[in-house]
Parts: C-alpha cells; structure tokens; sequence
C-alpha cells in the first residue's frame, strides 16, 4: 500500500518526535527537518508529497522564506505546504502571503483530525491517483 511521505520542519526536536509518531502511527512515511537550509535539501531530493511547517514566536528560521524559497524552486514549487501558527502577530503579517503561495494555514493548536484532514485534502491516498495526478 501506498504510504505518502510528509515532511515535517520546526526547529524543536520534541514537536518534531511527536508529531512523526502522530502520522506515522496514522500511515505515513516522516522526513524531518530543524532548518531552513536543510529542509530544502531534503525536500528536493526526497520529494514528500506534502511538508508540514510548524511556526511559534520562538522559531529560528523564516517560514516566509522558506515557502518563497520552495516556489522558486522547480524541484518543489507545487508541494503542497501546510503551516501551522499559534502566534497571532504571525498570522496578521503572513497569512495573506502563504495564502497567495497556496499554503494551507492551520491555527494552533490544532487538534489531530484537523492536520490530517488537511494532509488528506492535499496528497492523493493511493499510487493510482498519484499516477494520474502526475500526468493529468
């Protein structure tokens, strides 16, 4: 069976255990990044069908740029991009933005049926669909 791989980037190592476990107990494949830089690396030679960013008032890394750095890549320029913000200063300022980019924007927190049902509404469930996504 078809497994989609989700990449998950925060730069807190204990965000970025739990909710690997959540989606890989719920039948998904997790990459994780702490970075920027070295989520771009791994988004464009492992190719997940969708990342998840989770932003607080704390994290170190842009999630503005990273998204801008993602559409200006061809390798990952319509990967779908869910990102999920607590703090209200951050969805004033970016929310139109990563809009316009084609994110999906979650408020925190958010509860487990909500995440999914975004990563269901974004990445195709079997290789079938998957094949005629690609070549429709």
């Amino acid at each position: 069976m078809f497994r989609p791989t989700i990449a998950v980037v925060n730069d807190e190592p204990t965000f970025r255990f739990l909710l690997s476990r959540f989606l890989t107990e719920r039948g998904h494949d997790v990459l994780t990044e702490s970075n920027e830089d070295s989520a771009m690396g791994t988004l464009v030679c492992r190719q997940p069908q969708a990342v998840v960013i989770e932003v607080s008032a704390e994290s170190r890394f842009s999630v503005v740029r990273l998204v801008e750095r993602m559409r200006a890549n061809p390798a990952t320029a319509f990967m779908p991009v869910i990102v999920c913000a607590s703090d209200e200063q951050f969805h004033q300022r970016h929310t139109a933005d990563l809009e316009l980019f084609g994110c999906r924007i979650l408020g925190k927190p958010f509860d487990g049926d909500a995440l999914l049902g975004a990563i269901g509404s974004l990445v195709p469930r079997t290789t079938a669909s998957l094949s005629y996504a690609v070549s429709a």
